[in-house]
């Protein structure tokens, strides 16, 4: 079975909207999921997390001043990930639970090295 980690950006997200999106990505077919929630420091994002309690969630933060600099962001997040496979997404996208492994078998199929898709955008607030 392959690995992918899904990278979710948050920032004072819809508690809903966020759930939603957390429990998408978990739900993924035919493959092992880990996500890494990258947030600020004391960002409601954090609290809702913490309250799922799921092995495979990894939360990062930084400081208000650092989230806004991509480079300081991709970074941080890029030494946590230890799956071959990739993907990312804001908290209030939703996820098909066949995304991940189409766009891995895309992947496979074509000897490429990235592949990417359209996503559905919902605002419950």
């Amino acid at each position: 079975m392959n690995d992918i980690t899904i990278i979710l950006f948050s920032k004072n997200p819809n508690k809903l909207d966020l759930y939603r999106t957390v429990f998408g990505c978990l739900k993924q077919k035919n493959i092992n999921t880990k996500i890494i929630i990258y947030t600020i420091e004391n960002d409601s994002t954090i609290e809702y997390i913490n309250n799922i309690n799921n092995p495979n969630i990894e939360i990062i933060t930084n400081t208000s001043s650092e989230y806004s600099t991509e480079y300081i962001l991709l970074d941080k997040i890029l030494r946590s990930v230890k799956t071959k496979y990739i993907s990312f997404f804001s908290s209030n996208n939703i996820i098909v639970d066949t995304k991940s492994i189409n766009e891995i078998n895309k992947i496979k199929n074509e000897d490429s090295v990235c592949c990417f898709s359209n996503f559905l955008y919902y605002n419950s607030g």
